[in-house]
Protein backbone atom coordinates (compact mmCIF):
# COMPACT_ATOMS: atom_id res chain seq x y z
CA UNK A 1 0.00 0.00 0.00
CA UNK A 2 1.30 3.33 -1.07
CA UNK A 3 -0.48 5.46 0.96
CA UNK A 4 -2.64 5.29 3.89
CA UNK A 5 -3.96 7.42 7.65
CA UNK A 6 -4.10 7.54 11.26
CA UNK A 7 -8.10 7.26 11.30
CA UNK A 8 -9.15 9.94 13.66
CA UNK A 9 -5.93 12.26 13.62
CA UNK A 10 -5.95 13.15 9.67
CA UNK A 11 -2.08 12.15 9.44
CA UNK A 12 -0.92 10.69 5.82
CA UNK A 13 1.63 8.11 5.78
CA UNK A 14 2.77 7.45 2.77
CA UNK A 15 5.57 5.24 1.53
CA UNK A 16 8.58 6.81 0.59
CA UNK A 17 9.19 5.56 -2.95
CA UNK A 18 6.43 6.93 -3.34
CA UNK A 19 7.17 10.21 -2.67
CA UNK A 20 10.23 9.37 -4.47
CA UNK A 21 8.17 9.83 -7.67
CA UNK A 22 7.70 13.30 -6.93
CA UNK A 23 9.86 16.56 -7.49
CA UNK A 24 11.99 16.34 -5.00
CA UNK A 25 12.11 20.20 -4.96
CA UNK A 26 8.11 20.64 -4.78
CA UNK A 27 8.32 17.57 -1.95
CA UNK A 28 11.12 19.97 0.41
CA UNK A 29 9.01 23.48 -0.23
CA UNK A 30 4.95 21.86 -0.06
CA UNK A 31 4.97 19.19 1.92
CA UNK A 32 6.68 18.39 5.96
CA UNK A 33 7.75 14.89 6.34
CA UNK A 34 8.33 13.43 9.16
CA UNK A 35 9.06 9.43 11.07
CA UNK A 36 6.81 7.04 11.60
CA UNK A 37 7.19 4.37 14.41
CA UNK A 38 6.37 1.10 15.26
CA UNK A 39 3.99 0.29 18.65
CA UNK A 40 8.19 -0.94 19.67
CA UNK A 41 8.95 2.57 19.05
CA UNK A 42 11.14 1.08 15.61
CA UNK A 43 11.86 3.55 13.25
CA UNK A 44 10.03 1.97 10.14
CA UNK A 45 12.60 3.91 7.35
CA UNK A 46 10.01 3.46 4.37
CA UNK A 47 7.67 5.49 5.85
CA UNK A 48 7.14 8.73 6.41
CA UNK A 49 4.22 10.90 7.93
CA UNK A 50 2.87 13.79 5.83
CA UNK A 51 1.68 17.45 6.12
CA UNK A 52 0.73 19.77 3.68
CA UNK A 53 1.72 23.52 3.82
CA UNK A 54 -1.20 23.84 2.18
CA UNK A 55 -4.31 22.02 2.45
CA UNK A 56 -7.24 21.83 0.10
CA UNK A 57 -11.32 20.71 1.01
CA UNK A 58 -11.81 18.17 -1.99
CA UNK A 59 -15.42 18.62 -2.34
CA UNK A 60 -18.69 16.08 -3.30
CA UNK A 61 -21.87 16.70 -5.01
CA UNK A 62 -24.23 14.78 -2.90
CA UNK A 63 -24.84 14.43 1.06
CA UNK A 64 -22.52 16.99 1.55
CA UNK A 65 -22.13 17.74 5.77
CA UNK A 66 -19.28 19.92 7.17
CA UNK A 67 -18.25 21.27 11.10
CA UNK A 68 -15.89 23.54 12.45
CA UNK A 69 -13.81 22.50 14.78
CA UNK A 70 -13.75 24.80 18.02
CA UNK A 71 -10.26 24.59 19.02
CA UNK A 72 -8.15 24.21 15.81
CA UNK A 73 -10.37 25.95 13.68
CA UNK A 74 -10.11 23.27 11.05
CA UNK A 75 -12.87 22.29 8.70
CA UNK A 76 -13.95 18.19 8.45
CA UNK A 77 -15.63 17.80 5.36
CA UNK A 78 -17.62 14.87 3.68
CA UNK A 79 -19.43 14.37 0.89
CA UNK A 80 -20.13 11.66 -2.00
CA UNK A 81 -21.10 11.99 -6.15
CA UNK A 82 -18.28 13.77 -8.01
CA UNK A 83 -15.39 14.88 -6.75
CA UNK A 84 -13.91 18.74 -7.38
CA UNK A 85 -11.89 21.40 -6.24
CA UNK A 86 -13.69 24.70 -5.07
CA UNK A 87 -11.89 27.48 -4.65
CA UNK A 88 -8.94 27.04 -7.09
CA UNK A 89 -5.94 26.19 -5.32
CA UNK A 90 -3.53 28.56 -4.19
CA UNK A 91 -0.66 28.76 -7.01
CA UNK A 92 2.18 28.94 -4.54
CA UNK A 93 2.22 25.29 -4.39
CA UNK A 94 2.55 22.40 -6.41
CA UNK A 95 1.38 19.32 -3.80
CA UNK A 96 -1.01 19.76 -1.61
CA UNK A 97 -2.62 17.88 1.78
CA UNK A 98 -6.49 16.75 2.01
CA UNK A 99 -8.45 14.69 3.61
CA UNK A 100 -8.24 12.04 0.29
CA UNK A 101 -4.83 12.07 0.04
CA UNK A 102 -2.62 13.75 -1.84
CA UNK A 103 -3.76 16.81 -4.47
CA UNK A 104 -0.95 17.24 -7.09
CA UNK A 105 -0.93 19.81 -9.65
CA UNK A 106 -1.15 18.14 -13.18
CA UNK A 107 2.57 18.15 -14.52
CA UNK A 108 4.01 17.41 -11.42
CA UNK A 109 4.12 13.75 -12.04
CA UNK A 110 3.09 11.18 -14.29
CA UNK A 111 0.60 9.45 -14.11
CA UNK A 112 1.78 6.39 -15.87
CA UNK A 113 4.66 5.92 -13.10
CA UNK A 114 1.78 6.03 -10.61
CA UNK A 115 0.02 3.06 -12.26
CA UNK A 116 2.39 0.61 -11.00
CA UNK A 117 1.35 0.69 -7.44
CA UNK A 118 -1.54 -1.34 -6.99
CA UNK A 119 -3.95 0.15 -4.56
CA UNK A 120 -3.51 3.83 -5.58
CA UNK A 121 -5.80 5.39 -7.35
CA UNK A 122 -5.58 8.76 -9.23
CA UNK A 123 -8.89 10.79 -9.98
CA UNK A 124 -8.53 14.25 -11.91
CA UNK A 125 -10.48 16.47 -10.03
CA UNK A 126 -11.79 19.41 -11.89
CA UNK A 127 -12.08 23.51 -10.59
CA UNK A 128 -15.62 24.24 -10.47
CA UNK A 129 -16.76 27.98 -10.42
CA UNK A 130 -19.08 27.07 -7.92
CA UNK A 131 -19.64 24.69 -5.63
CA UNK A 132 -22.34 22.15 -5.96
CA UNK A 133 -23.23 20.71 -2.03
CA UNK A 134 -24.76 24.57 -1.17
CA UNK A 135 -21.91 25.09 1.21
CA UNK A 136 -20.39 28.34 -0.22
CA UNK A 137 -16.71 28.55 0.16
CA UNK A 138 -15.07 26.79 2.60
CA UNK A 139 -11.11 27.87 3.08
CA UNK A 140 -9.27 25.61 5.02
CA UNK A 141 -6.85 26.88 7.32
Amino acid sequence: MPMTFIQGHQIILAHRDLLGMLRADHVQSDLMLGVVRNTSGRVLPDWATVRGRRRLIVRGSEDASHRRCQICNRHFYCAGGELYLFPTPAMDAFIFESDIGLVIRPGTVDKRELAGWRKLGVDNLRVLPEPRDGLGELIQI
